[in-house]
């Protein structure tokens, strides 16, 4: 049975290590996110945790404050609800993004992810305004 869960808001916490300082820089990151969505069928709420490693490429576009990031890498989902039950599952993330250097060391920008989990199939698109000090 398919299970319709309403837009929520995504609170996320990560670092990573800068593996060279060349025009396009290569990071390993590691994340963790958390969201809680309403059931559209208003039984209740899903609680989601997600938790991500990769590697990210970064840009930044000369003579300008702006750049240009791309992610890939592994993700976990892990669901759990009173009323759903919920399916643990990893798989593949890639994202893409522009970033705003609003400081020599911090950036603010938007960012569209696409994860392909691989216990049910599950496709997730995820929009975010990352913020970001490097």
């Amino acid at each position: 049975m398919a299970v319709d869960y309403g837009d929520a808001l995504m609170v996320s916490l990560g670092g990573g290590y800068d593996l060279n300082d060349d025009p396009i820089v290569a990071s390993w990151e590691l994340g963790a996110n958390w969201s809680k969505h309403e059931l559209d069928s208003g039984a209740g709420d899903v609680h989601l945790w997600r938790v991500q490693t990769g590697l990210r490429a970064r840009a930044r576009i000369e003579g300008t404050p702006r750049g240009v990031h791309a992610r890939s890498g592994l993700e976990w989902r892990d669901e759990s609800s009173d009323v759903v039950i919920g399916v643990d599952q990893w798989g593949p993330y890639a994202a893409v993004g522009l970033d705003w250097w609003y400081s020599p060391f911090a950036s603010l920008g938007p960012e569209l992810l696409w994860f392909h989990g691989q216990e049910n199939g599950l496709d997730e698109i995820r929009f975010a305004i990352l913020a970001r000090i490097f």
